[in-house]
């Protein structure tokens, strides 16, 4: 974030607006380091967790139940933040109705970072069983499917969590649907929406200073406003 802020924004960083937010994962860290943040996300419990960390540690951010395809922002901000976010929206309207919602609430040279999966070179594959041994747990197997549909580009993740606690056993499903994109479909996105292409960035991790199209597994994408 530092380096996105520092190094590629056209302006200087002082607002930033997290999306899908979480429990404050990135929002209280960024508050920490003297960033003024606003946290959307459309789920109520894991927000309630993030104002309670935050009073906690007694910083200020402004958490607010929000749907990314419709935040309507008071004032412009500098920076926008969308880590694990972007890929739950299943269609390419969706992704360019945040899209545009993004541009507008961004100020001129601000920032947008989020990250997508790459589509290229996924395929569909069983993860199998893994052991995991906690307290009052003997064990619980988890056991993954990951479905890819070709049409969409949609992955249908599937889990089975089985617990035997002293004999006693509990099972627990549930499961995912996520978006997978090109590098191209991305920019071509972006470029729908209103952004300018020589002012789109792409990395292969947060770390990475060294850009990429389509050779990384996930793209973390830096759009300047």
């Amino acid at each position: 974030m530092r380096y996105a802020f520092k190094k590629i924004a056209q302006r200087e960083i002082k607002t930033v607006l997290d999306v899908c937010c979480g429990t404050g994962r990135w929002a209280i860290p960024l508050v920490s380091k003297g960033y003024v943040v606003i946290g959307i996300d459309k789920h109520k419990k894991m927000l309630a967790i993030a104002k309670k960390k935050a009073k906690e540690q007694n910083l200020k951010i402004d958490f607010k139940e929000g749907d990314m395809r419709d935040i309507h922002m008071m004032k412009k901000v500098d920076a926008i933040l969308v880590c694990n976010g972007i890929y739950f929206l299943l269609s390419h309207d969706d992704i360019l109705k945040a899209f545009s919602v993004f541009l507008r609430s961004l100020e001129e040279g601000g920032v947008l970072i989020f990250n997508v999966p790459n589509l290229i070179g996924r395929e569909q594959r069983d993860h199998g069983i893994e052991t995991f041994h906690g307290k009052n747990v003997y064990y619980m197997e988890i056991r993954k499917l990951i479905c890819l549909d070709d049409v969409k580009a949609v992955t249908h993740e599937e889990w089975v969590s089985i617990v035997d606690d002293r004999g006693k056993l509990c099972m627990i499903s549930g499961e995912v649907k996520t978006k997978l994109l090109s590098y191209e479909e991305v920019i071509t996105l972006l470029q729908n929406s209103g952004f300018t292409k020589d002012k789109i960035r792409c990395f292969p991790s947060y770390e990475a200073r060294d850009e990429v199209k389509d050779e990384a597994k996930d793209l973390i994408f830096v759009v300047v406003k």
